[in-house]
Order: structure tokens, then C-alpha cells, then sequence
């Protein structure tokens, strides 16, 4: 009649002792603690993507602007483009853009028209890559979207090292010519936003605007890529 009960006994005397052991390791425990906020004057309602020791990290957003002159410039136009993920180190976190249809995400543009960025509501990148690609898909579909384009071969690049100070792009500083073929043709765009970028490039500066040509591979540890269609006129 006594040994259940003893057993009982010793069972909770063990279990409050293992309990007693453990949180007092836990409360040893250096634990890192994260907060959560807003780099900008009025709450971003965002996610936050990273954090160190000193500031957090936001997705800015991204539009392309357009002029109808170079001189002077009058930016009458702009699209935003969309997200379309964000490469950590070797993992690249994508298709938040997958399902946005073409047919919304073109930008009609002339042959080497000069196209402004605008980099805002967010953590300013050190430099943007510009490609424009070809595709193997048809674009003539109306209800064909971003994550249905099957990527071919690149185009054009250019790199257009991104001044955060200016109020709005300018001839030579975060704009750049759209290089595509006589004949035009829809063609995507792909902007990518590096962070932390380590600067080992050779530049070619003969090729307009404020972009220039990269020789060397980037070195970057945060890559948020935009992407949009392109639909360039033929030349005349």
C-alpha cells in the first residue's frame, strides 16, 4: 500500500529538481533579443528583413521614371517595380512578384531613353545592376504573369553606383540608358539592389549616363532584385 505512493512521491521530487536544474540554466542563458522597427519618421507597416547590433533593415521601394527630353530633363512618368526576392549570401528567398501579370508590370520606352531611379521608403542600396534579358516566352498574352517568363540570354548590364543625397535623378547620376536592339522588342529588366557592397570593378565610363560596365564579379552580402518588362520601340 505505501510503495505506489513512495513512487509517486520520488517521481515528483525528480521532476521538480530536473525542472529547478534547468531553469536556473536557462536563466543563465545570454539570449540575443530582437526589436522590431521603423528607420523612417512614420511607421513603415513592413516586415523587417535583418537586424545587427546597431539598425535594422527595410525594403525600400522602387520606381523607374521617364522623361520626354534630356535637356531639360522633366520626369512626367514613373512605374514602380516589383519585388521579386532577396538574396542572402547563397539563399536566394524568391517569387514575391510571380504572380503580378505582365500586362501591368511593362514600361513602354524608346531606344536608349534614359531611365531615372528612385530608391525611397526604405534602406538606400550602395549600388543598383541593371540587365535587361531576353525571354523564350511570348508577351502577347494577356493573362501571362512575371513567374511564367522563362529567362534567356542577357542582353546589356551596367551598374549605376546609387546617390541617396540627390532629390531626383539626373543626367549622369542614378539613371541609365535602356540598350536593346535595333529592332526593340519586350525584354525584362531585372534591378539589382546590392548592400554591403565591396568595390572591386574596372569601370568603362563610354557608355553614357551615370552607369558604368563591371569587369569583375560584386561582392555583396544583401541582394534585393526587382524585375519588370521593358517594351522598347523599334530604332527609325
Amino acid at each position: 500500500m505505501y510503495m505506489p505512493c513512495a513512487i509517486i512521491i520520488i517521481s515528483l521530487i525528480a521532476a521538480f529538481s530536473c525542472f529547478y536544474i534547468y531553469y536556473y540554466e536557462y536563466q543563465k542563458m545570454d539570449i540575443r533579443k530582437v526589436y522590431a522597427f521603423s528607420k523612417s519618421e512614420t511607421p513603415c507597416n513592413c516586415t523587417l528583413d535583418s537586424v545587427d547590433a546597431i539598425a535594422g533593415f527595410e525594403l525600400p521601394k522602387v520606381e523607374l521614371l521617364q522623361s520626354k527630353n534630356e535637356i531639360p530633363l522633366e520626369w512626367t512618368e514613373s512605374k514602380e517595380i516589383g519585388l521579386d526576392g532577396v538574396l542572402i549570401g547563397n539563399t536566394y528567398i524568391a517569387n514575391y512578384s510571380a504572380g503580378d501579370l505582365v500586362e501591368h508590370s511593362t514600361i513602354e520606352v524608346g531606344q536608349n531613353r534614359l531611365l531615372g531611379l528612385e530608391i525611397t521608403d526604405g534602406t538606400s542600396p550602395n549600388i543598383v545592376s541593371v540587365e535587361i534579358v531576353n525571354s523564350t516566352t511570348p508577351m502577347n498574352s494577356t493573362d501571362l504573369r512575371l513567374g511564367e517568363i522563362i529567362i534567356d540570354k542577357k542582353i546589356s548590364d551596367s551598374y549605376v553606383f546609387f546617390n541617396k543625397s540627390l532629390k531626383e535623378p539626373t543626367l549622369e547620376q542614378n539613371s541609365f540608358m535602356v540598350q536593346a536592339p535595333p529592332q526593340g522588342g519586350d525584354f525584362v529588366l531585372i534591378l539589382s539592389l546590392l548592400y554591403n557592397y565591396t568595390p572591386n570593378i574596372g569601370k568603362n565610363n563610354d557608355i553614357g549616363s551615370g552607369a558604368v560596365s563591371i569587369q569583375t564579379q560584386s561582392n555583396s552580402s544583401f541582394i534585393a532584385v526587382y524585375k519588370s518588362i521593358v517594351s522598347v520601340e523599334p530604332q527609325t
